[in-house]
């Protein structure tokens, strides 16, 4: 993620709203699982014994544990890690895909996994970015989100068959610079095929760094004035919405703190101002799609934020899971 002045006219506006919170952004990482035999739905999954907070830390665990970097110089790398998270969310009774794509002469691939009724009917989409930025190990930036990505998969997988709508989970490459904010951006490629498609889309939910929390006051703003307006506490995870996509983050918000395990804000602000598009979520605004993303604020409390300290064992998997619970209940409501 990137630094910017937009989080004085996202409080400015929070305080309009009667909202409160702050965006977030990516960091890198030196990882990724070796690539898994093939699964299908039928295949026992390995971590059906596990809870939530045992699965996600797995997940983070393999990203940041692989021999190079998830970045774009490593495209083993990319594609090990693609197959693995392909096979995890089809053992949850998801139907999983590569979409490729070309940049200098290099193939790149999201992992795009549906599930629930005809898309005709309506689409919802969640997805995470799985690259990091240099050869950093990237667990809350953002191993953090995929993981809430697979643990989703595992929590909607009994649900699919009722579902009335589609689900469609996301794992986005190329999301960090030099790729940020280019067409090369993975969720640049989905989003454009998405409104190829021509079918009503629901919302995108946007999975950006929601590991990191801390009971201490280290909760940073940008101007000292506006310091009222966020707890000093770093034990919330906002939700950041444009202006059109702000009942989405207002629902995920209400069923978070409906379930009072952790505190959730949400904030609503002018899709124009720097910072708030810090990430895949930015390209479904672009199409015209509601969308909003769900970050723990990433440099404004986790001071590992794109260094090599940024690793699985700093991360609140318990915290991480009551992120998804709230998920799983807006998707639900």
């Amino acid at each position: 993620m990137k630094h910017a002045p937009w989080l004085l006219f996202l409080l400015l506006t929070a305080l309009l709203a009667a909202a409160c919170s702050s965006p977030a952004r990516r960091p890198a990482g030196n990882g990724g699982p070796t690539p898994p035999s093939p699964a299908s739905a039928s295949t026992p999954d390995p971590a059906a014994s596990l809870s939530g907070p045992q699965r996600m830390k797995a997940t983070v665990e393999a990203l940041t544990g692989t021999p190079k970097a998830r970045n774009a110089r490593n495209i083993e790398i990319l594609d090990a890690v693609a197959a693995d998270l392909s096979a995890r969310i089809t053992r949850s009774g998801f139907s999983c895909r590569d979409q490729t794509f070309d940049v200098k002469g290099k193939t790149y691939r999201n992992v795009v996994c549906t599930g629930g009724a005809d898309p005709e009917k309506g689409v919802w989409v969640v997805g995470a970015h799985y690259d990091v930025f240099g050869d950093l190990p990237g667990a809350d930036d953002n191993a953090s989100g995929v993981a809430g990505l697979v643990e989703l998969a595992h929590r909607m997988g009994p649900h699919l068959a009722r579902l009335p709508f589609s689900l469609e989970l996301v794992a986005y490459t190329l999301e960090e610079p030099p790729f940020f904010r280019t067409a090369d951006m993975g969720s640049a490629h989905h989003a454009c095929e998405l409104k190829k498609r021509g079918q009503p889309v629901l919302g995108m939910v946007c999975l950006e760094m929601i590991g990191f929390y801390s009971e201490a006051n280290i909760q940073k703003v940008p101007v000292d004035a506006l310091r009222f307006l966020l707890p000093k506490h770093a034990n919330f995870i906002a939700a950041i919405a444009d202006v059109p996509s702000a009942g989405l983050a207002e629902r995920f918000a209400a069923a978070m703190n409906r379930a009072g395990t952790l505190q959730a804000l949400h904030l609503a602000v002018p899709a124009g101002i720097e910072g708030v598009d810090f990430s895949d979520h930015l390209n479904y605004w672009n199409e015209g799609f509601k969308a909003f993303m769900i970050t723990d604020t990433a440099f404004f409390r986790n001071a590992n934020y794109h260094k090599d300290t940024d690793t699985a064992d700093t991360l609140d998997y318990e915290k991480m899971a009551a992120v998804v619970d709230g998920l799983e209940r807006l998707l639900l409501q």
